[in-house]
């Protein structure tokens, strides 16, 4: 059975604060049989500032993924001058983290910083499932 995927609002409820969007669409050569071309999961900067925080925590600096040095490199991205895509390997590491995450802030007090991690887990896999692009921007 292939997996489905799905649109995430985890920032609307913080209109006017940043954010920022994963947004995941098919590869060119690839058939997407969807009404849509592209998905998103849009987050709100509390919840991905300390998600970037753990992820950047998680590694030693040289094993770490681009986008999440970035992050800590340049706080407030300047996505001119950084790419966006998140490719495969780097998808494949977050799917090795999240859950490590997810486990580690269920019973502790940073908690409702991390209530958006079950359904981005499920949208990181369902990107991988069905072989998209994913890129990350800050548009908010």
């Amino acid at each position: 059975m292939k997996r489905h995927i799905q649109n995430f609002d985890y920032y609307s409820k913080y209109l006017g604060e940043t954010g920022l969007t994963f947004t995941a669409y098919s590869k060119e050569n690839e058939s997407f049989q969807t009404e849509f071309r592209s998905y998103s999961f849009t987050m709100w900067e509390g919840y991905s500032d300390n998600l970037f925080l753990k992820l950047y925590k998680s590694s030693d600096y040289i094993a770490l993924p681009l986008f999440v040095k970035n992050w800590n490199e340049c706080k407030g991205w300047r996505w001119d001058d950084i790419p966006d895509k998140i490719n495969e390997m780097e998808i494949d590491w977050l799917l090795a983290k999240l859950p490590k995450i997810k486990f580690e802030t269920e019973n502790s007090p940073e908690k409702d910083y991390f209530d958006f991690l079950l359904d981005f887990i499920f949208f990181i896999e369902s990107v991988k499932d069905l072989n998209l692009e994913l890129k990350i921007s800050d548009d908010y």
